[in-house]
């Protein structure tokens, strides 16, 4: 069945047991969104893949695994954000990058955009470069399907609150430049012309 958010889905939660044995703090069922992208907004929508499990992962915590209790943990190295955004929850992605860029700088640093100890050490390299690669994927995000001509996923999680004007790079070499303004799309050039069409614009939530 097809959801309200285009996700394929068999149930409202995943189809694995809950476990209440594990002791690692990171979420290994979201691997799969990131760092491999094998389940992501665009491989819902173009490859016909189900994403819901990933997505109740994300929303849903330890109502579906313990280990999805740290799903939506949001600083440092921590992938919440990065997922929210390539899983096409706007709602997420949008408090998650609120909350980053809002985060103090470190003490004691001449430069601003160093932030504070999150994990490993100070300053954190991963807590604005992290927030940095979420929002170019609620923009711009590869479905990362070769066989579908490297299509990307424009607007997969944007906000309809948000303004915005961007130049990106998406596959196989192509640009993609846009303005967005009170929630409608005003402009798109995709560079070279003839990868436009593999270039899917998604609606903006309201969020």
């Amino acid at each position: 069945m097809i959801t309200e958010n285009g996700f394929l889905s068999t149930s409202p939660y995943a189809s694995y047991p809950i476990n209440s044995g594990l002791h690692n703090s990171e979420t290994p069922e979201l691997y799969g969104v990131h760092p491999f992208r094998y389940f992501s907004l665009g491989r819902s929508l173009l490859a016909h893949r189900d994403a819901g499990p990933a997505l109740n992962c994300l929303r849903e915590g330890r109502k579906i695994r313990d280990s999805c209790g740290n799903a939506n943990s949001n600083d440092g190295w921590n992938q919440g954000v990065m997922n929210a955004a390539l899983l096409g929850d706007a709602q997420t992605a949008r408090a998650q990058i609120l909350a980053r860029a809002n985060s103090p700088s470190a003490t004691g640093y001449r430069f601003q955009g160093f932030a504070p100890h999150k994990q490993d050490y100070e300053p954190s390299a991963d807590q604005l470069s992290n927030m940095n690669s979420a929002l170019n994927w609620m923009l711009l995000q590869p479905a990362d399907d070769g066989f579908i001509n490297g299509s990307a996923i424009a607007f997969g999680a944007w906000p309809c609150s948000w303004d915005v004007e961007f130049k990106l790079a998406a596959p196989l070499n192509t640009t993609v430049e846009a303005v967005f303004k009170n929630g409608q799309v005003t402009s798109l050039v995709v560079t070279p012309a003839h990868r436009a069409k593999f270039v899917h614009v998604q609606a903006c939530q309201h969020v």
